[in-house]
């Protein structure tokens, strides 16, 4: 799965397989939703955000421990000599992986 220009493309036996694990109806899409020639699905932002947030709600635990482990590896990078780079790419993620933490509800040192 991809996502450009506002639109997720995907091919039907992935995003099938994410709609299940998130708890949305295979057959649920936009009308604005369409398949090209080449069998790639693109669906409308707003409906790709909605399924992440399902996603994230039906499966907390993958995406937690996902974004924690690239954030702190990432953040072990941006201290070395010679990575200064990696500093501005962890500013650029962190909002998403505190959007994704967000999504997947309160983790459970936190409660």
């Amino acid at each position: 799965m991809s996502a450009a220009t506002g639109v997720l493309t995907s091919k039907p036996e992935p995003l099938a397989r994410v709609k299940t694990r998130a708890g949305v109806p295979v057959d649920k899409s936009s009308p604005y939703s369409y398949t090209n020639r080449g069998g790639t699905i693109h669906i409308p932002f707003d409906e790709a955000v909605e399924i992440a947030r399902r996603f994230c709600a039906a499966e907390p635990a993958v995406i937690l421990a996902s974004s924690e482990a690239t954030e702190q590896e990432w953040a072990r990078e941006a201290a070395l000599p010679g990575e200064k780079h990696m500093v501005s790419l962890l500013n650029e993620f962190r909002a998403s992986w505190a959007l994704l933490r967000q999504w997947a509800g309160p983790s459970p040192t936190t409660m």
